[in-house]
């Protein structure tokens, strides 16, 4: 009955919560059949199945002693009234079940006696239950009545069934509904054990493409289909694997597609799995087991398998999630599923829904799309090939925050939405991943801010997707910091920023207006024109791409003050408003689809069309030109001759001359680039006489070893020959002028000539050539001959051997292997992510000069192992597939001179016993893009050194090393965390923590957060408002000055603050210690114990209590200790011996009374026996006075001069003398 139900709900849409009323209804109905619970269930336990009806009377005495003795047993375990009501009439059917068979009517009558009871008593209490609490007596007496009713009923079945169980005809009966009853279990227990049935194959497309939908929402048995785990393979078949209804065990099966058919998108199934529970039922006769089968005796939703796993190829797949929250029928919501989602390589597309997900898109371009009622998602966006990914969220831009959660972040949306970007800021494998919101903005990740808030940068708006014109001003928010917009098909206004914009309008006619900054309007080709407002008071030069031909544009005045360009012959067509009103509106140039850049001239009554890229390939003639003498041509720097002998004659830019047969080309000053197209022998002249000198190069289309150099009989000249091509270099001999001229073959060769017609090689690179030589064809050997010169080397898509020489090489083995030997000099060695094979490296070098190896592997990636005894093996699997061996580098010294780079930045060495990475520190100075680091974070763990991004932003995280931490020019946040760090903060607002240690950081430019930290640390805010919090500890700033105005600072630690020179709007907390500039400064201390050092100048020293150290430097310098407390320690040891003064009061009714003066050692010690205003300061220790006259240039003020100078010989020559000066004496106790 079980198996009918649930077999035939299969086709409805609200399954599952049916098939559980349904499951439920049949407990409740097995519970009232009373007999079939204590006859049945007692029978199996106590009997075994017996074959044939005509061995059942044999077994009754037998069986029924034994199952009215095991009911006895049960009715006394419950220790209720109603169990030993029952132990009584059950043992009385025993006694008399006992006295023979023609008692057997009595035991039936007894029988039915204690099922009446059982079934009064059960369901009247089972009513009464059910009541809610406090209910009244009608309530209760109605139960009662309810409940009588039942039991009736049930006896009436129990009689029934107890009369059945003497029917010969109810047996058979009996017998063939549980052999259907199990025929159809076994039926329905297969159909959930067949992956067939959860999904459904659709074939899409036409012709003779086949492209083949899986959709998991659509298979017979599709809403069981819970805990799927679903793989597309790249041999064109799937796998699915299943849950076990029965065992719980997997279920994996293979699915071959049709030949010629791609398999590419995946519809995600929304199923919840049952566990089904297997009984033996018996079919009885006289209540013994004649058969048994196994049938179905529940079917249980499992709510723990509301989840999936499905995977693609290497192909574009395409997964889509059902998207309402929820689907009518079903009784939970799909927010509580949950998919894991892997791409695989090729450019996926992911249609996200309600469900939770985990997403790995992997290598490929691919595409998020998160709808506004998504769950919540999380993105794992590691791929070793850092193809830029798109998540599109279907949320307005001003509705997305995000934050910084560890090495995750964090988009927030509607509240109760998020999208998590797993490990976002551990590099750029995980972080090549573009934004786009529902207003068509693309944004990136911004600042990272204290309290872990990330701003998010909008860069472009991208709206080629509506189906309708767009109306935008990018100096509206929050669109003030876009620089890309792409237009409609339809009609837009785009208005730019003054960020330097990129505007594109699409197929409409367009009005487009950048403002200021270097802005690039694109045209496309189309029936219309689009009209340009170029008006900007920059003077910043300007760019239109228009989709035409350079041959056929086009100029005309239009609308009296505006100028038309178009293309005769098609539709690509622009407008500049406004042109003819001046400078501001003409600050413009253009750029074919055939890349020819040309402007629009304003020096003639009707504009005109001035190319500064000259193309006279199509030319009837030869054409003779002087780009110095043609008005409108001095910006013109690439010039491309005709077929025939041209002259053309450079203007002092970095010319590009594309020359042939005859012609005569001279470039002047500035780099310039000449190629030669040979078609006969008559030689193309060059000269190359430039005042600047600056390097030049020309491109000859032969083999380097096919050349031969020889001089002209008549002129300084050189003729370069080859088999098709030949050169004549005018004055080559004349002077250095004429020879800054570099010629590079075909075969790649660059080099030389000099003045000796020798040619001194530079660089070799046969990476498109093939082999280095004809007679040695797999070894480059620059040790001796004629490449004896060269410094850079790259070798051919094959293995090769290439011997360096004594100069500082280049050593680019090339894709296929090699073996590679630098030797002497300061060599440099690449291995590129693309290359694959062998490569071996013998790095021996007498001179043990530092040598590197550039990996391009990411750090983390990189394994050493040893290969030998005496060879180390570098490898970087799965990215790289090359490997590379260290010959004899465990062996000799000679080899161990190598430092190695990986592709993210990290240099390091390896170490001297256990030959594994030693990190020297991470390089990403030159990195374009915001820098978020963590040196915590397992294999930067032993990283010590970071150098930021110069021009980026940085966020950097140490380690418990001594780390150097170095921001850029923008805002950096670096934290030291232990260890004794230095930060180095640059230009901008900075965010500096030391951690603990004693750590030196500095500021630099800009308004600073300085946190030092627990220990003792070294801090130069530098120049900018900055706030210097010192933590625990010791803690120094120092301070520079200004060195134009030569002006000091005024420090007061006691207050916090700071002015003048680089302490100009500072504030300070907990700094201890001051250190001040090269010229007068003011110094006040605080009541903790306190080092002022004025350095240079003439500095005024502030004490306050605690016990101080005080050092003037050079210069006049007062130590003002009027208001002090604690005993002061002075150092005023100066090489100027400029005089001092120690001030402590003034004539009058505070005047200090009484001074004494002893000699402790070498120092002078000053206390105050009486007096009234110094009775807090318990004295003044003159470091070392007594040693140098460099310590001892020091007067007192107590109200009147004092000169130490006086008293020195006293205390000098008796170590017990005690002098004590007064008002109005000197008392002397020697």
């Amino acid at each position: 009955m079980v198996a009918q139900g649930v077999h035939g709900l299969t086709e409805l849409s609200g399954v599952n919560a049916v098939v559980n009323d349904f499951i439920s209804s049949t407990s409740k109905q097995a519970v009232t059949k009373i007999s079939e619970r204590l006859e049945g269930v007692a029978a199996a336990k106590f009997t075994n199945s017996l074959s044939s009806v005509g061995k059942a009377a044999e077994s009754i005495p037998v069986l029924s002693v034994a199952f009215t003795m095991f009911n006895i047993y049960e009715d006394i375990k419950q220790d209720t009234t109603i169990g030993f009501v029952d132990a009584a009439l059950d043992g009385t059917i025993l006694v008399i079940s006992l006295l023979g068979p023609e008692m057997l009517p009595v035991t039936v009558g007894l029988t039915i006696i204690r099922l009446a009871i059982d079934s009064f008593y059960n369901e009247i209490r089972h009513e009464i239950n059910s009541l809610p609490p406090g209910a009244s007596d009608g309530q209760r007496f109605l139960a009662v009545l309810k409940g009588i009713g039942l039991a009736v009923r049930d006896i009436i079945y129990s009689i029934a069934e107890i009369f059945n169980q003497f029917s010969i005809l109810h047996l058979f009966s009996e017998i063939l509904a549980l052999e259907e009853e199990h025929r159809k279990s076994m039926h329905l227990v297969d159909e959930l054990k067949t992956p067939d049935n959860y999904f459904k194959v659709n074939e899409q497309g036409g012709g003779d493409r086949c492209h083949t939908m899986i959709d998991f929402t659509q298979g017979r048995d599709y809403a069981y289909g819970g805990d799927l785990h679903v793989e597309l393979t790249d041999h064109n078949s799937m796998i699915v694997t299943i849950d076990d209804p029965v065992t719980s065990g997997r279920l994996p099966k293979e699915y071959p597609f049709q030949r010629g058919c791609e398999t590419l998108d995946i519809i995600l199934g929304v199923g919840e799995a049952v566990k089904v529970a297997l009984v033996k039922k018996a079919a009885t006769f006289l209540w013994i087991p004649l058969l048994k089968e196994e049938v179905i005796g529940s079917v249980v939703p499992d709510e723990g398998s509301l989840h999936g796993s499905y995977a693609g190829n290497s192909k574009p797949n395409r997964f889509y999630a059902v998207q309402q929250r929820k689907p009518p029928g079903l009784h939970y919501s799909l927010d509580r599923y949950f998919y894991r989602l892997y791409g695989n390589n090729g450019n996926d597309v992911f249609f996200l829904g309600p469900q939770r997900s985990l997403v790995h898109g992997g290598n490929g371009k691919d595409v998020y799309f998160i709808p506004e009622e998504g769950g919540d998602t999380d993105i794992c966006n590691q791929a070793e090939d850092q193809a830029m990914d798109l998540v599109v969220i279907n949320i307005t831009f001003s509705h997305i925050s995000a934050r910084k959660e560890g090495q995750d972040w964090k988009l927030f949306y509607n509240n109760d939405h998020h999208v998590v970007i797993r490990w976002w800021f551990m590099g750029d494998s995980y972080r090549h991943l573009s934004f786009k919101s529902r207003d068509r903005a693309l944004f990136k990740v911004g600042k990272v801010l204290l309290d872990g808030r990330v701003t998010l940068e909008v860069t472009a708006l991208d709206y080629s997707e509506d189906s309708a014109g767009c109306n935008v001003n990018m100096k509206d928010s929050p669109w003030e910091r876009v620089v890309l917009v792409k237009g409609s098909d339809y009609n837009d206004i785009i208005v730019g920023n003054d960020m330097g914009n990129v505007l594109q309008g699409g197929k409409g006619v367009n009005f487009l207006s950048g403002g200021n900054g270097k802005d690039m309007y694109v045209v496309e080709e189309k029936e219309s024109c689009d009209t340009i407002n170029n008006q900007a008071s920059d003077g910043e030069i300007d760019i239109v791409q228009i989709a035409a031909e350079y041959k056929n544009v086009k100029v005309t005045i239009v609308s009296t003050s505006s100028i038309k360009v178009w293309d005769s012959a098609s539709s690509a067509c622009v407008v500049i408003k406004g042109w003819k009103l001046g400078w501001e509106w003409q600050h413009i140039i253009f750029q074919t689809k055939d890349f020819v850049v040309f402007h629009v001239s304003n020096t003639t009554a009707e504009p005109k069309i001035v190319p500064l890229i000259m193309d006279f390939r199509n030319s009837k003639i030869g054409v003779s030109l002087d780009l110095n003498t043609v008005p409108g041509n001095e910006h013109i720097m690439t010039v491309i001759g005709s077929s025939f002998q041209d002259k053309i004659i450079g203007n002092g830019k970095p010319n590009f001359f594309g020359g042939g047969d005859g012609d005569f080309l001279k470039g002047g000053d500035g780099r310039d680039t000449y190629t030669v197209d040979c078609k006969s022998e008559h030689p193309a002249i060059i000269s190359n006489y430039a005042e600047d000198s600056l390097p030049d190069v020309l491109f000859f289309k032969e083999k380097f070893r096919a050349l031969s150099f020889t001089n002209t009989a008549d002129s300084p000249d050189v003729i370069i020959r080859g088999r098709r091509c030949s050169v004549r270099l005018q004055n080559w001999h004349l002077s250095e002028r004429d020879r800054h001229l570099w010629i590079q073959t075909e075969d790649g060769i660059t080099f030389n000539l000099g003045n000796r017609n020798v040619p001194l090689v530079y660089a070799m690179d046969f990476s498109r050539s093939g082999d280095p030589s004809d007679s040695h064809p797999d070894t480059i050997d620059t040790r001796s001959g004629v490449y004896s010169n060269a410094t850079k080397i790259i070798g051919p898509p094959k293995f090769v051997t290439i011997w360096g020489n004594e100069k500082n090489n280049f050593i680019d083995p090339g894709s296929g292997g090699a073996f590679m030997s630098g030797l002497n000099g300061k060599d440099t060695y690449i291995l590129k992510k693309e290359y694959q094979g062998r490569y071996i490296l013998d790095n021996y070098a007498e001179d043990r000069n530092i040598d590197f190896l550039f990996l391009d592997a990411e750090f983390k990636a990189i394994n050493i192992s040893r290969l030998s005894k005496t060879d180390l093996l570098i490898s970087a699997p799965p990215a790289a597939r090359w490997t590379c061996e260290l010959k004899k580098y465990i062996q000799l010294k000679e080899q161990r001179h190598l430092i190695m780079k990986s592709r993210d930045q990290v240099w390091f060495t390896l170490a001297d016993k256990t030959f594994q990475t030693q990190p020297l520190f991470l390089d990403s100075k030159d990195l374009p893009t915001d820098l978020h680091m963590n040196l915590s974070d397992g294999h930067l763990l032993t990283v010590p050194t970071l150098y930021g991004s110069v021009l980026k932003r940085n966020t950097i995280i140490g380690n418990d090393l001594n780390n150097t931490l170095v921001g850029g020019k923008n805002t950096d946040v670096l934290y030291g965390l232990g260890g004794n760090d230095l930060l180095q903060g640059s230009d901008g607002t900075d965010y500096l923590s030391g951690g603990t240690g004693d750590d030196e950081v500095h500021g630099g430019e800009g308004d600073d957060y300085i946190l030092a930290g627990a220990g003792d640390d070294v801090i130069y805010p530098g120049p900018g408002s900055d706030k210097v919090y010192g933590g625990s500890g010791s803690d120094t700033v120092l301070f520079w000055g200004n060195h134009t105005d030569q002006t000091g600072v005024l420090v007061n630690l006691c207050l916090g603050y700071g002015t003048g020179a680089d302490a100009e709007g500072d504030l300070y907390l907990s700094v201890e210690n001051v250190l001040g500039t090269s010229y007068n400064d003011i110094l006040v201390g605080s009541d903790n114990d306190n080092y002022l050092s004025g350095e240079g100048g003439s500095d005024l020293i502030l004490p306050m209590g605690g016990y101080d150290i005080l050092h003037g430097g050079e210069g006049n310098d007062i130590y003002y200790l009027r208001r002090a407390t604690g005993l002061k320690r002075i150092d005023n040891f100066s090489k100027d011996k400029a005089m001092y003064m120690i001030y402590f009061g003034t004539v009058g009714n505070d005047e200090v009374k009484d001074i004494q003066f002893r000699k402790l050692e070498d120092d002078l010690e000053i206390t105050f026996p009486t007096g009234t205003e110094t009775d807090f300061l318990e004295g003044v220790l003159m470091k070392t006075w007594f040693k140098s006259i460099h310590y001892r240039h020091v007067a007192i003020m107590y109200g009147k001069m004092i000169s130490l100078y006086a008293l020195w010989n006293d205390l000098q020559t008796n170590d017990t003398c005690v002098i004590t000066v007064t008002s109005s004496d000197i008392l002397k106790q020697c």
